[in-house]
């Protein structure tokens, strides 16, 4: 018969965690916690830069969406249109962010398309690029909403004939 020691350690090397925990249970003994395993030096498989399984092509829309989909990049945008501002004016319209914070977002419009920058002695001035936003409406909004529109013409004739 094995003694206690040589059950511990056979039950230590070769069973699970859940299987271990039973048999600390039946034993009535105290044991070391079991050491984990590490995945130290294990590569994982990224999802952050994997093609779309449709296409093999990354859609050029992607960062333009990404870019739109924060609030206070909308507002940036929105104060660009009325005309091309210094990074500073931008930073007096969000007054709850601080600069890095719209440095960030600036680059990441910047990377979309949707701003062009350019330095002029200490000054950084931000300009509208208005052609990813027209190319994504050319795209999906048009497309779509054309159908929509047709219904609500035809709609209104009934309406305006009765």
């Amino acid at each position: 018969m094995k003694s206690l020691g040589a059950r511990i350690f056979t039950c230590y090397s070769s069973i699970t965690c859940r299987e271990w925990k039973c048999q600390v249970g039946r034993l009535g003994v105290v044991l070391p916690k079991m050491k984990r395993e590490t995945t130290k030096g294990v590569k994982r498989k990224s999802r952050r830069n994997q093609k779309s399984k449709l296409s093999d092509q990354p859609d050029p829309f992607d960062l333009v969406f990404k870019a739109l989909a924060n609030s206070d990049r909308r507002r940036i945008l929105d104060a660009l249109c009325q005309s091309r501002l210094t990074t500073g004016e931008i930073c007096e319209h969000l007054p709850h962010l601080d600069r890095c914070t719209v440095m960030l977002h600036l680059k990441c419009l910047e990377r979309a398309d949707l701003v062009i920058a350019v330095r002029s002695g200490r000054l950084r001035w931000n300009y509208l690029n208005h052609l990813p936003i027209q190319a994504a409406y050319r795209r999906w909004i048009r497309t779509f909403a054309e159908p929509a529109v047709l219904l609500l013409e035809s709609i209104k004739k009934d309406v305006v004939r009765a």
